[in-house]
């Protein structure tokens, strides 16, 4: 899932360097604001055991590895997913090819965190609203100049 979410932010930096600035400036304050709540409000999924050799299982057993169930609201899966998804919509480099393939995972990788147990409804609701509200304040802090650069200050010489 990270790599998806790094290609997209690639993309965007290549396609459009200010959607690019607005998705990293929400991606980084969502990051601080899930890790502050989850030291105060630790949640978990309980996960089903699972057994078997079969390749789906084994991948399942990855994820699992990988991903331990507890750290579930809100979703950080949902809250990335929804935001590169966010992010093309707001774009002015949307085209058909890009948006069946964001759109498309996106939505895949959200709907798939319930299907493998890593969060219930309420932690995609969070992750989504949370990148929602923060994109949209960044977006309005982005249109009053909050974040352009100032001119450099010119050079004095040493004497």
């Amino acid at each position: 899932m990270d790599f998806y979410i790094y290609l997209c932010l690639i993309y965007f930096f290549l396609k459009d360097p200010a959607v690019y600035r607005r998705t990293i400036i929400t991606y980084v304050v969502c990051a601080l604001i899930c890790y502050g709540i989850y030291m105060v409000f630790q949640t978990t999924v309980p996960r089903p055991d699972i057994s078997g050799t079969d390749p789906v299982t084994r991948l399942l057993g990855y994820v699992y590895g990988r991903d331990l169930p507890f750290n579930c609201f809100p979703s950080i899966h949902c809250f990335s997913s929804y935001l590169v998804l966010k992010a093309l919509y707001t774009s002015k480099f949307r085209g058909r090819l890009n948006q069946v393939l964001i759109y498309g995972m996106s939505i895949t990788i959200i709907l798939s965190t319930f299907f493998v147990k890593q969060h219930v409804i309420f932690d995609a609701i969070g992750g989504i609203l949370l990148s929602d509200i923060v994109y949209r304040l960044v977006s309005r802090a982005d249109r009053v100049g909050l974040f352009r650069r100032s001119k450099p200050m010119p050079q004095r010489a040493n004497m």
